[in-house]
């Protein structure tokens, strides 16, 4: 992702959402898309606007590598929203 211009931010407390991105208690970034990956914690924000719920499962499959997340944008299969694959071993993920 960062060799195609994504910006990773760790260890930065997001805020909120503006009008052309978030805010964080440090700066306001401009984005398009950003990954909120605070799990359970995110739900206890009482301002949903532009949330959408998901769902989480455990996968087992020969083509999972261990150590290499894999991201999906596909607006015709995820219209709006993403997919991910992350390692929790070798041919096992949580999708």
């Amino acid at each position: 992702a960062q060799k195609n211009g994504a910006k990773i931010k760790v260890r930065t407390s997001f805020q909120g959402i503006t009008d052309t991105g978030i805010r964080t208690k440090e700066e306001e970034i401009d984005c398009k898309l950003f990954v909120d990956a605070r799990g359970v914690s995110s739900l206890i924000q009482k301002d949903r606007t532009g949330v959408i719920l998901s769902a989480q499962y455990e996968v087992y499959a020969d083509w999972i590598k261990k150590g290499k997340v894999e991201v999906y944008f596909n607006h015709e299969k995820y219209p709006g929203f993403f997919a991910w694959v992350i390692p929790s071993g070798e041919g096992k993920g949580k999708v």
